[in-house]
């Protein structure tokens, strides 16, 4: 028997599996971004608020940056690089971000760049 999942089962299993990570990198942010990408912008919108939710700060950080370079999340739903918490680190977790930015909106790419660029 094939059981059809609805949207709003779809939705919440996202945000809480979003709101289970604990890392800024590694093998489970690199899927949870492609299952997002996969979704409709509605789940990765609640995964993404779930995560800030519950989810360590970093990874919550991480897995909004890459939703909106993979342009699942709209770049307004990305807080600005200063605000990343806590400071401490953050220089190491916008160079992890680097390798993701080859292919989001060329806003997002000019906004984190000249918020880098204000941090140093």
């Amino acid at each position: 028997i094939v059981r059809l999942w609805w949207e709003a089962e779809i939705t919440d299993a996202a945000a809480r599996l979003a709101g289970a990570l604990r890392r800024a990198s590694g093998p489970e942010m690199d899927a949870a971004v492609r299952g997002l990408c996969a979704l409709p912008r509605g789940a990765a919108r609640a995964a993404a608020r779930a995560a800030t939710e519950t989810a360590a700060p970093a990874a919550s950080e991480a897995l909004r940056a890459r939703l909106a370079a993979a342009s699942a999340l709209p770049p307004t739903d990305v807080p600005p690089l200063g605000a990343w918490v806590p400071a401490t680190g953050r220089a190491d977790r916008i160079r992890a971000l680097a390798p993701h930015l080859a292919h989001a909106p060329v806003q997002l790419r000019v906004r984190w760049l000249e918020e880098a660029a204000g941090l140093v």
